[in-house]
């Protein structure tokens, strides 16, 4: 079974069980709020810190080049 198939059946399953006891939509919705802002600022963080150290790996000096490093000429 894979992953996306057990995710999925999950989802229904969890869906069911909301939507005949109302008493449990509002303890999902309570912990999925829960759950959200204690893992996004996670998940910020993690972006952040890969991107960080992708651009160490790609750009190590830190210096930003162009492609275009010719001058332009000035419009009279």
């Amino acid at each position: 079974m894979s992953a996306v198939h057990f995710l999925t059946m999950g989802a229904f399953i969890v869906l069911e069980e909301l939507t005949a006891n109302p008493d449990l939509l509002t303890y999902a919705a309570i912990m999925g709020a829960a759950v959200t802002s204690i893992f996004t600022p996670l998940a910020f963080w993690v972006m952040f810190h890969f991107a960080n150290e992708i651009d160490t790996i790609v750009n190590p000096g830190g210096v930003l080049e162009t492609s275009n490093d010719q001058e332009e000429p000035l419009l009279e």
